[in-house]
């Protein structure tokens, strides 16, 4: 008791001479139990008097433990464990002694101390955060950047994946685990040093953002040395058998101002207090320095490689790779779309259905210097008017029923780039005058606002109508369709263009492995596509699909209506008609049929008489030689191949 109070006046060498004395009393003529509540005092003041004499401080606690076990008192072996442990951590001697706070701690929980348990829990607490103090300063030896790591990690480091780099973290702490996480928002990547499956990936980092600021600090490192019951950090990881037993995370700043984290634990399969300790620490907080280098340069090499594809693509866009033909015509009408990609002014796109009028819109787009902006397109008979008005132009808030906050139109969401208008023939006259509007002025009005609005943007219609016509009538508005149609690009259907047909049958089967017979061929090259291209790829699509293990496609596959089409042709014959034999209808085929095939016979014969001269030859049919010219282009004729040799 004098000693205590010595002690308690900092008199510590009269303390550490009373207490010596009262042990060495107590040997020759105390109670077992009273040596070792002495035992338990002396230790206590020698080892806040003299830290040299740290040999003689364990003997003490091992003496009084070993006294309390012959006596079978639990209590008082736990608190001489709690003391021994609290001890040597606080003298720098972490490793040995979490193993006495953890038989500690089960024994304080077996008979039921809750003040017990709350100091072991509350020393823990606060000695991680002694432990993070210390991370962070300048005596943490590993925050240089060479002392980390020998040259042989550093080599594998250099090269390998996040995931290998994250193993170095594993090793060099005792760890279970390590994750790499960057980013806070909806989108968090993730490196893990052990194979996670995607479901494992997403739950983590669902659960992870929901400690972030709470149980896991965003602004400094975060020591647990005991999370086995804490239900949060062992949910981190679903289907895991094993108890996380601690934790260290440690957050730090990118190069663009992001926070990332680092993420090391320790498992323990018998439920044992195993915590991190102060180098482990430490080595974690000086690896977050390697690992924000790290990630920064995969970042560059995937810009890099990005950069690399999108130049790739950006070059096949502009070289027209999906708009395959040999058609003189076709191939004219890309030489001039060339020459105005860069000009501001609208573009007017004519064809039939599926003839490539949404393509060629998109080479348009990036053959041109608006490349790096959006390409928006809209088919305006898709929606009604309504719907297209709000789509296309925006609304204010309170516009409409449900229009409960502000939003831009699709004409903003193009500013800076390319607007493509299809079927614009069937847009509503409403719409068209405010279409008018953006065309004259550049400037757009929201529905149910008075605001305009600035908006650079280049239209590009298309139509399969023909849009004069529909002016004529007084469906399109007379101002519209001229400010629409300043260039006009008229694509060819495939039947004007029928050499185009073998090529884009083997463009279609690119990869497939597949090919066509010469029946195939000969019969889908003499079809009249009506569906143009778009119907031409369906076909394709739909042969590829029943050839199974096929590599040559035959006739069987083919749609009834290309091989009854050639059929049509083949059962009238030159030789029929020329004698004057009449074919024998069928519900097959139409009237329209048979006329088609005896027109382009006629036709023929004419061009092979007069040696491929339309004058003579329209002359010879009593026809105007315009419409001879006319039906040679719908035929696909050419009159050089009948020109006299």
């Amino acid at each position: 008791v004098i000693a205590q109070v010595f002690a308690a006046k900092g008199d510590c060498g009269e303390a550490v001479e009373k207490v010596n004395a009262a042990v060495r009393i107590l040997r020759e003529v105390g109670d077992p139990y009273d040596l070792a509540i002495s035992l338990v005092a002396q230790a206590e003041i020698m080892s806040s008097g003299n830290s040299e004499g740290s040999p003689v401080v364990r003997a003490a606690l091992d003496e009084a433990w070993e006294i309390f076990h012959g006596l079978r008192l639990d209590y008082w072996m736990a608190e001489t464990d709690f003391k021994a442990g609290v001890l040597a951590c606080q003298h720098g001697q972490l490793d040995g002694r979490f193993k006495k706070l953890s038989r500690a701690e089960r024994v304080f929980t077996a008979i039921e101390e809750p003040a017990k348990l709350r100091a072991v829990h509350k020393f823990l607490q606060t000695l991680s955060e002694q432990a993070v103090a210390l991370s962070v300063s300048h005596e943490n030896k590993f925050k240089v950047f060479g002392s980390l790591i020998t040259p042989a990690e550093m080599s594998n480091f250099k090269t390998g994946a996040m995931e290998e780099s994250l193993g170095i973290l594993v090793r060099k702490t005792n760890g279970s685990r390590a994750v790499f996480c960057s980013g806070e928002g909806g989108d968090m990547h993730l490196a893990c040093s052990t194979l996670l499956t995607p479901h494992q990936i997403k739950h983590f980092c669902s659960k992870f953002k929901a400690l972030l600021g709470q149980e896991i600090s965003r602004v400094k490192p975060t020591l647990i040395l005991d999370s086995r019951r804490d239900p949060y950090i062992n949910d981190l990881f679903s289907d895991a058998p094993n108890v996380i037993t601690s934790l260290i995370v440690v957050p730090f700043k990118m190069g663009d101002g992001s926070v990332s984290y680092l993420y090391v634990d320790r498992l323990s399969p018998d439920n044992s207090l195993n915590p991190f300790n102060q180098d482990e620490l430490n080595f974690a907080v000086g690896f977050s320095d390697v690992a924000a280098f790290k990630w920064t340069e995969i970042q560059k090499n995937q810009l890099l490689e990005d950069n690399r594809r999108l130049q790739a693509q950006l070059i096949d866009r502009m070289s027209f790779p999906n708009i395959v033909t040999q058609n003189a015509d076709m191939q004219e009408l890309l030489a001039q779309v060339r020459q105005v990609v860069n000009s501001n002014l609208t573009i007017a796109l004519e064809g039939e259905t599926g003839s490539g009028k949404d393509l060629l819109a998109r080479a348009i787009h990036f053959n041109s210097n608006r490349r790096d902006k959006r390409f928006i397109s809209v088919n305006c008979a898709a929606l009604p008017e309504t719907l297209l008005e709000s789509e296309l132009f925006g609304y204010k808030r309170g516009a409409f029923t449900g229009a409960d906050r502000d939003k831009p139109g699709l004409f903003e969401e193009a500013d800076g780039g390319t607007f493509f208008l299809d079927e614009i023939a069937d847009m509503p006259q409403s719409i068209q005058a405010k279409l008018l509007r953006l065309l004259e002025g550049q400037e757009i009005v929201r529905l149910g606002d008075t605001i305009p609005r600035k908006v650079d943007v280049r239209i590009i219609s298309a139509t399969n109508k023909n849009l004069k016509t529909q002016m004529e009538s007084g469906l399109f508005r007379q101002d519209l369709f001229y400010r629409l149609t300043p260039l006009t690009f008229r694509l060819s259907a495939l039947r004007e263009r029928r050499e185009d047909i073998p090529l884009l049958v083997a463009h279609f089967l690119e990869g497939t492995g597949k090919s066509v017979s010469p029946e195939v061929m000969k019969l889908m090259v003499s079809y009249d596509w009506p569906g143009n291209v778009r119907e031409l790829e369906n076909e394709v699509k739909k042969l590829v699909l029943l050839a199974s293990d096929k590599t040559v496609i035959g006739p069987g596959a083919l749609s009834g209506r290309i091989s009854s089409f050639a059929g049509c042709e083949s059962c009238l014959g030159l030789a029929g008609a020329d004698s004057g034999d009449h074919p024998s209808f069928t519900d097959r085929h139409s009237m329209y049929d048979y006329l088609a095939t005896l027109e382009k016979h006629f036709i023929v014969k004419a061009l092979q008489e007069k040696h491929g001269v339309k004058k003579h030859a329209a002359a010879l049919l009593n026809i105007p030689e315009s419409t001879l010219r006319l039906k040679m282009k719908q035929y696909g004729l050419e009159s050089e191949q009948y020109e006299k040799r």
